[in-house]
């Protein structure tokens, strides 16, 4: 399913309190906004008290607002379970019909595993702990786009190009970069990385470790490294 159509789709997914929308208009007119300058200079009576030979002074700076990403612990400690058995599942292999994974859905095609396998991890967290995890904390899927719209309805998906995810995040991957998503894998960590170019210039970027099922060209769950700014990357799935 392309981006747009997936996009498309998910206003079906909207929640009911995000409906209301209300259009603020200016009633102002052009003429009250710029009233023409009087043609006669102002007296010294129409100035009042006006401080004279006042140097001007600096506007005070704007304060900055910094707004911080926060996650509960237990939203870290469910996290940390999570990548950890994702971890043992990497280099498991599969080319065929179904996959280990496959047990908790009907089979959903090839390139839907990945999607599989982390509600596999997911399954197998909610089992230890004796709770619910899919669909309220993570998404319940086999279906990459259905978790793409998962994270949409729930406002928790990003692709501004400017977000940084932590590990647990998901992160949707368009891998031959065709304008359609295509797998969903799972952060691991993020670093930031810091060199200097030949002139001594610093240069600055931001890698994350990633976690994917049914990698293209292996056909296995492979943990690897790529740039947050890397064009096969179309957004990521925020867990809290």
């Amino acid at each position: 399913m392309a981006y747009e159509e997936l996009i498309s789709a998910s206003h079906d997914y909207q929640l009911s309190e995000n409906n209301e929308q209300t259009d603020v208009s200016s009633e102002q007119t052009d003429e009250e906004l710029f009233e023409k300058p009087s043609d006669t200079e102002p007296t010294p009576d129409d100035m009042g008290d006006i401080p004279q030979n006042e140097e001007p002074q600096e506007p005070p700076p704007a304060e900055e607002i910094t707004v911080k990403r926060t996650r509960s612990g237990a939203s870290a400690s469910v996290l940390s379970m999570l990548l950890s058995v994702a971890k043992q599942e990497v280099g498991y292999f599969n080319d065929g019909a179904n996959t280990k994974y496959t047990g908790l859905f009907d089979y959903n095609g090839p390139e839907e595993w990945s999607a599989e396998f982390l509600t596999w991890c997911v399954a197998s967290i909610g089992e230890t702990l004796s709770v619910q995890l899919g669909g309220d904390m993570f998404p319940w899927s086999d279906s990459v786009a259905d978790c793409f719209l998962w994270f949409i309805s729930h406002g928790q998906f990003d692709d501004s190009g400017e977000f940084t995810p932590w590990g647990g995040d998901y992160v949707f991957l368009d891998l031959d970069t065709d304008g359609q998503i295509d797998r969903v894998g799972i952060v691991t960590e993020t670093k930031f990385i810091s060199t200097l170019d030949l002139y001594g210039n610093e240069k600055r970027k931001t890698v994350i470790g990633v976690i994917c099922g049914n990698m293209p060209k292996s056909k296995k769950i492979e943990l690897f490294e790529i740039d947050v700014t890397d064009r096969s990357i179309s957004g990521f799935g925020i867990i809290e």
